[in-house]
Order: structure tokens, then sequence, then C-alpha cells
């Protein structure tokens, strides 16, 4: 489990003693690396997983085939014939489906 492996773990939530409708998890991994992970079921967020390193950022959205960079190369990176700029459309009944 992540969580298990950060040296610095930080939530956040309005339950204030009821039913969280938005919260944040902050962590710092023993390496330096840090992330965050907010949800919310009050605000609209852009359903995506940003990710930001020290030559660039890429952003995936999470019900699009959708994926942007800073950096080109990361758009023309291909692995198991997939890439980027051509990400083959999945219906929602076989991205639900288990192995």
């Amino acid at each position: 489990m992540v969580v298990r492996e950060a040296a610095e773990v930080d939530y956040s939530d309005d339950s204030h003693g009821g039913l969280e409708s938005d919260c944040r998890l902050s962590l710092t991994m023993a390496s330096g690396a840090t992330g965050t992970l907010e949800l919310s079921r009050t605000r609209a967020l852009r359903n995506t997983i940003r990710v930001h390193g020290t030559k660039g950022s890429v952003e995936v959205h999470l019900y699009e085939n959708q994926i942007a960079s800073d950096v080109p190369q990361i758009l023309d990176f291909v692995h198991d014939g997939f890439s980027a700029n051509h990400i083959p459309r999945r219906s929602s009944a076989t991205c639900s489906r288990r192995s």
C-alpha cells in the first residue's frame, strides 16, 4: 500500500464528525516525490490525473481518450502499439469488465 511507504501523510476533509463531501490527501515519499489526491461530491473537478516532473508534465483524462503534455516526446512515446496520439476507443462495458 502506498500510504505505508510515505514519509509524510496529510489528510483533511469537511466531515466535522459526519459524512465528508470533499477530501484531500497529500503524500510525501521518502524519495522526496509528492502527490495529492482530491475527491469531491460538491465541486466539479477535472477528472484527470496530472503528473509533474522535473522535465515536464502530462495530464490523462480518466473518462475520455485524452492525454496532454507540455513535452512533445511524451505524446510521441509508443508502448505495445499505443501512443498518446492514438488511443483506441473503449466502451463502458469493456472498461468495467474484469479479466
